[in-house]
C-alpha cells in the first residue's frame, strides 16, 4: 500500500465486489476504481488517476473492453476466464501502467464453467493483477468467490445526485426549471441514473428545454394542466368528465401506472393542504390496492362523494358494479 501527502491509505484489495441495483453506478465506479489503479500517472497526493493517459482513457471509455492492461468481460464463458482472462492477469503491466485490472461487469451471468474457472484463478492471483465483479444479484455469485472478495454494497443514488450527476455531463441543463424536470424523473427512476439519462435522451428527440410538464410526460405521466382537469372534474362529482380526462391522457401517451402514481402524489399534495376534505386514510387505501385503469376510476369516482358519505362505507363494489350496468346498457341502446 502508499500513503498520500493526505494521509490516506491507498491499497486495493485484489478482488473486489461491487454490488448494487441497475443503474446503482456499479460499472462506472468499477472503471474509476480501474483506472486509479493501473494510471502510471496516479497522483499520490491528491489520491486520484490522470485521467488522460491512455491507461486511463482505456479503462474510463465504457466503449473500450479491452487495453493493454485492462480488460473488460459482461457476463462470460468459460474459455473466456481460462485463455484470454488468465494469461491477462499472469503478464507484466505494460509501459509505466502499475497493475492489471480486469472488471467482470453482471457477474451473475457468467456459466457455471466460468465460475469455476474464476475460483481457480482467484484463489492465486498475481499480485499486480485485480478483478472487479459487479452485480445486481450477489447471492447468485458463488460463496466461495463471495468469500475472496472484498465485498460493496451501493445504495440507490438520490434525487439531488442524480439531478448533480446529469448537470455535469449536460451543463445546458443546469437551469432552475431544467433541474425541476430533472428532480421529477430523478424520483421516478429508482435511484438509478442509467433509466435517468434514457429518459433525458428521449427528451432530446423534442429538441426543447426541460420542464416539469415535459418531464411529466417524458417518464409516461401527463402535465399539470390534465391532471387539474381530472381533479376538477373529480370536485364537480362529473363522472363523465373523469373518465374521458382519464383516456384523454393515456391517448397523450401517459402510462397507467406511471399516471397512478403521479395523481397519488397530487393526493398526498391535497391531503396535507386540506385535511379534512376527505376522508384521506381510506382513499389512499383504496388507491393501493386498485391495480387497473377500471380501479383507478372507480376510486376517483368514490372520492366525489362528500367526506361524511364516504367516511360512511362507500361501497366501491357497488360503485364499479354500477358503471359496468350503465356500461352494458349504453352498449345496448347502440
Amino acid at each position: 500500500g502508499v500513503t498520500t501527502a493526505a494521509g490516506y491509505k491507498l491499497q486495493l484489495p485484489p478482488v473486489i465486489l461491487l454490488a448494487g441495483n441497475t443503474g446503482a453506478g456499479k460499472s462506472t465506479l468499477a472503471r474509476i476504481i480501474a483506472a486509479s489503479a493501473i494510471c502510471g500517472d496516479f497522483n499520490f497526493e491528491t489520491g486520484e488517476p490522470c485521467g488522460v493517459c491512455p491507461d486511463c482513457e482505456n479503462a474510463l471509455d465504457e466503449g473500450v473492453v479491452n487495453g493493454s492492461n485492462f480488460m473488460f468481460i459482461e457476463g462470460g464463458k468459460k474459455e473466456v476466464v481460462e485463455t484470454d482472462l488468465r494469461h491477462f492477469v499472469h503478464k507484466s503491466p505494460w509501459n509505466r501502467a502499475r497493475a492489471n485490472v480486469c472488471i467482470a461487469d453482471e457477474a451473475q451471468g457468467l456459466t457455471q464453467g466460468a465460475r469455476q474457472a474464476l475460483l481457480t484463478l482467484t484463489e492465486n492471483l498475481p499480485a499486480r493483477s485485480h478483478i472487479i465483479f459487479t452485480t445486481t444479484d450477489p447471492e447468485a455469485i458463488d460463496i466461495a468467490i463471495r468469500g475472496r472478495c472484498t465485498c460493496y454494497y451501493l445504495s440507490p443514488l438520490g434525487v439531488d445526485d442524480l439531478v448533480d450527476g446529469v448537470c455535469r455531463r449536460r451543463p445546458d441543463m443546469d437551469t432552475p426549471e431544467a433541474r425541476a424536470g430533472l428532480a421529477i424523473l430523478a424520483r421516478d427512476s429508482g435511484g438509478s441514473m442509467r433509466q435517468l439519462w434514457s429518459w433525458v435522451q428521449r427528451w432530446d428527440s423534442y429538441q426543447e428545454p426541460l420542464t416539469e410538464d415535459g418531464a411529466a410526460v417524458v417518464c409516461g405521466g401527463a402535465t399539470k394542466a390534465m391532471r387539474d382537469r381530472l381533479w376538477a372534474c373529480v370536485d364537480a362529482g362529473d363522472f363523465g368528465g373523469i373518465e374521458k380526462t382519464w383516456h384523454a391522457m393515456l391517448v397523450a401517451g401517459a402510462e397507467s401506472e406511471r399516471l397512478a402514481k403521479q395523481l397519488g402524489l397530487d393526493m398526498f399534495a391535497a391531503a396535507a393542504e386540506k385535511p379534512l376534505s376527505r376522508d384521506w386514510t381510506r382513499v389512499f387505501t383504496m388507491w393501493s390496492q386498485a391495480r387497473d385503469t377500471e380501479g383507478y376510476l372507480t376510486v376517483l369516482m368514490a372520492m366525489t362523494q362528500s367526506p361524511g358519505r364516504l367516511a360512511d362505507g362507500l361501497n366501491i363494489q357497488e360503485l364499479a358494479e354500477s358503471r359496468s350496468e350503465e356500461h352494458t346498457s349504453e352498449l345496448q341502446s347502440h
